[in-house]
């Protein structure tokens, strides 16, 4: 195999692992601002969110630079952000501008997402949940490491959040570099590749970024994608504050311990559950999980303090919601998927932050133990909104005329497409071996017609197989032609 692309491939990886680290030292450090500054829980709500719109409203702009400027030049973008607000989030010494501080850190994880995930539907064309829960288990290696990272420098540098920021800032710094220097040769090879056989294709792509806007489907799973990335972000956002606030627990011992719990589990389900998720399907392994999420938030919360040793386990069925999703997004929009992907991830992330700052106003005014305890509903949700994206799944097809999965389609665009099926189906035919030319319309001549007791018996079954593809009748001689 190439030297670059395998080269281009782990360094991909080592991002990956690098943004869960730094996104998810927030467990520690966002209780710590918190701390210090002495703000309220709705603050604490503005916090989480606005950053996380920082993260949002650069996903969009991501999927502009990729299409104007390319995956590297988004990927690099992403690195030199995070590095700036590591950079300048130490010297904040208020309340607000640590919040636009962070806001540029997430800006740069806007990037990391959504350029990686336009890198993934580049490489990984088939066996997609297996190569993609790979690519992400990076990440939730980072995201088991974050939280003990962070409380470690707390302790090494005896400088609260800042210390890690600086710490942080060092890294990021190495691995800007180092996506500099590497060739991104590999990936332009295999776009060029896939554009050129688009190209060729009557089905290619021409849909735009703000034509998905005008897009309902797109819509519904940006809601559904929305709330799974509410309950994957609530252990590491609110896990520790709940535990600390309604519990008395430590948030750099009992609540790290806690965050890295959820995140190991996380790890090693997208590392395993690639193959089975392949086997089961998209659609049965998302409805599973969900299910088996609010039975654990249930039991977990019914068991007090003891819970933070059971509702860790939900990171196991959670792992899978976010790159099986993107799995179900390329399923269903096929050509557009990549640039719909990219509007999807921008729209759930605002759907996240704006449930972030929900968390905040109901810990706030309702009870500090009923924010985190709402993942149960927030888990719910997604549930019902799935099953309008699999009743509705066929309609982005039907509607643009594009060619889906197997079990997407819905009937075959024609009689002779049908015949083709039918053929395959019944009599082991290869599809190759059916020409069109062979399968003739009402335009056949009578004459051209052999007698109908020459026809064979499993070409009769051919002909009714047409007869419930096309559920038209035709006439006789166009039938008699059809099966032979």
């Amino acid at each position: 195999m190439d030297c670059k692309y395998i080269t281009l491939v782990i360094a991909s990886y080592i991002t990956m692992f690098f943004f869960g680290v730094i996104e998810n030292v927030k467990g520690v450090t966002f209780v710590l601002i918190k701390d210090i500054f002495q703000v309220s829980y709705d603050a604490q709500g503005y916090l989480v969110s606005m950053s996380w719109y920082g993260y949002v409203i650069f996903c969009l702009v991501c999927a502009f630079v990729i299409d104007r400027y390319g995956i590297k030049t988004a990927i690099v973008s992403g690195h030199a952000l995070c590095l700036l607000g590591c950079i300048i989030t130490p010297f904040m010494n208020h309340f607000v501008p640590v919040i636009i501080a962070l806001m540029v850190v997430w800006m740069g994880f806007g990037f990391f997402e959504v350029g990686y995930n336009a890198f993934a539907t580049v490489l990984f064309t088939e066996n997609s949940a297996i190569y993609l829960n790979l690519m992400h288990s990076c990440y939730a290696f980072g995201a088991i490491v974050g939280p003990l990272i962070a409380s470690g420098l707390v302790s090494l540098l005896n400088d609260s959040y800042k210390g890690v920021y600086k710490a942080l800032a060092g890294a990021m710094f190495v691995m800007l570099i180092v996506t500099i220097v590497i060739p991104f040769s590999p990936l332009k090879e295999r776009q060029a590749k896939k554009e050129g056989s688009e190209s060729e294709s009557t089905s290619s792509s021409h849909l735009t970024v703000w034509g998905v806007f005008c897009i309902p489907e797109a819509w519904l799973c940006s809601l559904t994608l929305g709330f799974m990335e509410v309950i994957e972000f609530g252990a590491s956002n609110w896990g520790a504050l709940y535990y600390r606030d309604v519990y008395g627990l430590s948030v750099t011992k009992e609540g790290a311990l806690f965050v890295s719990m959820f995140y190991i589990l996380f790890a090693v389900a997208r590392v395993t559950s690639g193959w089975f998720i392949e086997r089961l399907g998209y659609y049965t392994s998302l409805f599973a999980s969900l299910v088996i999420v609010v039975v654990i938030y249930l039991v977990g919360f019914l068991c007090g303090v003891n819970g933070r040793w059971v509702i860790p386990f939900t990171g196991f069925f959670i792992a899978i919601m976010f790159p099986t999703f993107i799995c179900v997004l390329m399923k269903i929009f096929g050509d557009d998927a990549s640039i719909v992907s990219s509007v999807v991830i921008f729209l759930s992330g605002a759907t996240n932050g704006l449930i972030q700052l929900v968390i905040g106003y109901i810990n706030e005014y309702i009870g500090n133990a009923w924010g985190f305890r709402c993942n149960v509903l927030y888990t719910v949700i997604p549930f019902v909104l799935l099953l309008f994206v699999y009743k509705n799944r066929e309609r982005y097809l039907r509607r643009t005329g594009q060619k889906g999965s197997v079990e997407m389609k819905t009937m075959a665009p024609s009689a002779a497409d049908a015949v083709v099926v039918a053929v395959d189906g019944e009599s082991g035919v290869k599809p190759a071996e059916v020409k069109p030319e062979e399968v003739k319309s009402e335009e056949v001549k009578s004459e051209e017609v052999k007698p109908v007791e020459e026809v064979k018996p499993e070409e009769v079954t051919v002909e009714v197989k047409v007869e419930k593809e096309t559920a038209e009748p035709a006439p006789k001689s166009s039938e008699t032609a059809s099966a032979k």
